[in-house]
């Protein structure tokens, strides 16, 4: 009898240090395969708080060198704007990234999850970041003012990463 050790990833969401902790404590089990179960990538802003540590592409790069299997997560397929091969209660049109965000909110009808309410582009950069940092900060005062203007902020933000 062969005694297979598999060590199992996944939500990863672009943080690099829990990561390298994740990899260490797999090391030490002495796992003999590793698979991740997607979402390498996707930062929600209301959910984590390392934001000036993500590293999209070191995520990336580390599972790529490190996991035998890689299964695609949601938040994976939304960073390359492919429509998932499998869904079985929503029949998405094949224009749907082309669409403007408001429209597919609207034809989705609160079916789906859509990331540009909350989530940043991996290719943000520290710069952008910043602004976002200290245009968040400036909205601490009133919190309708800073549901509002975060979606705001994030539409925009996406829809510049859109045309880049």
């Amino acid at each position: 009898m062969i005694n297979i050790i598999i060590g199992i990833l996944s939500d990863i969401h672009e943080d690099v240090d829990r990561l390298k902790m994740a990899f260490k404590v797999l090391e030490k089990n002495n796992v003999d395969e590793i698979v991740c179960l997607g979402d390498i990538v996707g930062f929600s802003v209301p959910y984590y708080t390392y934001l000036s540590k993500r590293d999209a592409n070191k995520v990336v790069e580390m599972i790529r060198d490190t996991c035998s299997i890689v299964v695609i997560g949601n938040h994976d397929l939304y960073s390359i704007r492919k429509i998932p091969i499998h869904r079985s209660f929503f029949d998405y049109p094949n224009n749907w990234y082309r669409l403007e965000f408001l429209e597919r909110k609207r034809i989705s009808e609160s079916k789906l999850f859509l990331y540009e309410d909350n989530e940043l582009s991996a290719l943000l950069t520290k710069k952008i970041e910043n602004i976002f940092f200290h245009y968040q900060n400036m909205l601490l005062v009133n919190m309708r003012i800073i549901t509002c203007y975060s979606r705001i902020m994030l539409s925009l933000i996406a829809q510049v990463h859109q045309r880049m």
